[in-house]
């Protein structure tokens, strides 16, 4: 844990471009950033090409950093991380870490099959219309402050020595939760930590179907509350900008853009590259 504990150099120095995966599940956001081609209908793409480039699999001074806190899916992020690395790729999984609003020990509901990893969330989700019956095992993980990791990990880090060689894209912190309900907790951290000012484009999952009733209006009520809180930031001069999206094409990365929910299964590790194709 001592990576994430403020005494040491900010994560991400050198990374003039930052992508920071909460949620990751299995990875399939992060491969769209570096492999694009193996996903062309993905919906993220456009955010990335506009706010990236489209070259970035050549980018040295792009990063990507991912949290997830389901124990299951460990291997399969470990197993990422090092083959892209050994591409020159700069991506770091947290895994077993949530990214939260504080730096605790918590509980987590982790389910341990494709169709229910997906709806793993440190929120009780039994019961809700998009599991099925499958019983998730309560795991402890860690939790790390969100707000934090921008403030001292992301924000303050140094741009490469050599300069940006990239022109328009220059310094740039792209952000999407999918965190299974927990936004109604990280969100207004991020807000009140001023943490949320400091991510150029963010892309939020809310997890409306979690709620219903009383309960879905005061999660519609706090939708709103945040919405126009970054509007009225962005009038004080915040350039944070929140865009619609939700990108679940290719969600268990075995080719198929749409998966048979009840059916997929997670495409193999095989296809992640191994021999090296550029050194820096």
């Amino acid at each position: 844990a001592s990576e994430l504990n403020g005494l040491h150099a900010p994560l991400a120095d050198g990374c003039s471009r930052v992508y920071i995966d909460v949620g990751s599940n299995i990875g399939v956001q992060v491969r769209k950033l570096f492999q694009p081609e193996l996903y062309p209908r993905a919906k993220v793409l456009s955010i990335f090409n506009k706010y990236f480039g489209s070259a970035r699999a050549q980018d040295a001074d792009l990063c990507a950093f991912g949290f997830e806190p389901n124990p299951h899916l460990s291997l399969r992020l470990q197993a990422l991380e090092q083959s892209y690395r050994s591409q020159g790729w700069r991506v770091t999984f947290f895994t077993q870490t949530a990214a939260g609003v504080r730096d605790r020990i918590v509980h987590f509901n982790a389910f341990n099959d494709p169709f229910h990893a997906l709806s793993s969330s440190a929120k009780d989700v039994s019961g809700t219309k998009n599991v099925i019956g499958a019983a998730s095992k309560q795991v402890r993980v860690r939790e790390i402050d969100l707000a934090h990791f921008l403030i001292h990990d992301v924000h303050p880090r140094l741009s490469p020595p050599r300069g940006n060689p990239r022109g328009a894209f220059g310094r740039r912190v792209v952000m999407k939760i999918d965190i299974e309900g927990a936004e109604v907790d990280v969100l207004p951290h991020l807000m009140d930590s001023g943490a949320l000012c400091l991510v150029d484009v963010l892309f939020v999952e809310f997890h409306t179907f979690l709620h219903k009733g009383a309960a879905l209006e005061s999660f519609m009520a706090f939708r709103k509350r945040f919405e126009d809180h970054v509007e009225a930031s962005r009038a004080r001069g915040c350039t944070t900008q929140l865009v619609d999206l939700d990108d679940e094409t290719y969600a268990y990365d075995n080719g198929m853009v749409e998966p048979r929910w009840l059916h997929g299964k997670y495409g193999s590790t095989a296809t992640f590259p191994k021999a090296p194709q550029r050194n820096w």
